[in-house]
């Protein structure tokens, strides 16, 4: 791993490790900077300002067993953001592309929600076209792999964190960070296996148990499973559901 160092956004020299492209609001990119910066950077203008004017590459994943059940993970407690809260299957972010990493694969979408898949939580996924998904899903060896497809791109997707941090006081402490977020929908029936710290436990969820506790206990969950719950909830479904539907010449 590189631990050459440039200069970031605000003039500092920084390792190369855990770098992140670093946006406008409108799209334009703005440079990079290593993650710990951004936070510091971010957290700050939050709190002069009560918004923040820049954003950085995310991915999120639900994940669905064959049996429509959704993959909810709880954070560990131990976090920083949004500590012991029910989550998404999975999310993190796109490491930063610049001429430090030639690797062309950096700042892709897909290939950091595959690495996050598998460091979080243990699961190879394999991520397909969507004109390919329903093909894909009927062949594949679901115990092994989850096969996947991005459903959507939003920037910026505005999305509350929560963050506990002794500097920032005793108090949890709520900030609304925009994101140039790529979403992801897939099905996988194996096992997982907890790999990094981010998570102590996963369940399944029917999605309409799932719709019920979002209603009647908000603050057990991130703020990110109850936007993309609201938004992609028309993806919820058994997977011979989702076949049939795609055989019917309904969406894939």
């Amino acid at each position: 791993m590189s631990t050459e160092a440039d200069s970031s956004l605000d003039g500092s020299r920084v390792e190369l490790e855990e770098m992140l492209e670093i946006y406008d609001l409108s799209g334009s990119n703005r440079g990079f900077m290593s993650r710990e910066n951004y936070y510091s950077m971010i957290q700050a203008e939050f709190q002069a300002d009560g918004k923040i004017t820049t954003q950085v590459k995310g991915v999120r994943l639900m994940l669905l067993h064959t049996d429509g059940c959704i993959y909810v993970q709880r954070r560990s407690t131990k976090k920083r953001v949004n500590p012991g809260l029910y989550d998404k299957a999975v999310g993190g972010h796109v490491t930063a592309k610049d001429d430090h990493h030639p690797d062309p694969v950096m700042g892709d979408f897909d290939v950091a929600m595959s690495k996050e898949s598998n460091g979080e939580i243990g699961v190879k996924i394999r991520i397909v076209a969507p004109e390919d998904y329903v093909a894909e899903l009927k062949k594949a060896d679901l115990e092994t792999e989850a096969v996947c497809m991005a459903i959507d791109t939003i920037s910026p997707w505005k999305v509350e964190r929560i963050i506990v941090d002794p500097i920032l006081g005793p108090n949890p402490v709520s900030i609304i960070q925009p994101w140039m977020n790529r979403f992801y929908i897939g099905y996988y029936d194996g096992g997982i296996q907890f790999k990094d710290g981010e998570a102590q436990g996963i369940q399944l969820y029917k999605p309409h148990d799932l719709a019920d506790e979002l209603r009647l206990i908000p603050k057990k969950f991130t703020a990110d499973i109850a936007d993309m719950y609201n938004r992609f909830s028309e993806f919820f479904m058994p997977l011979e559901v989702c076949i049939s539907r795609h055989e019917q010449g309904g969406r894939k």
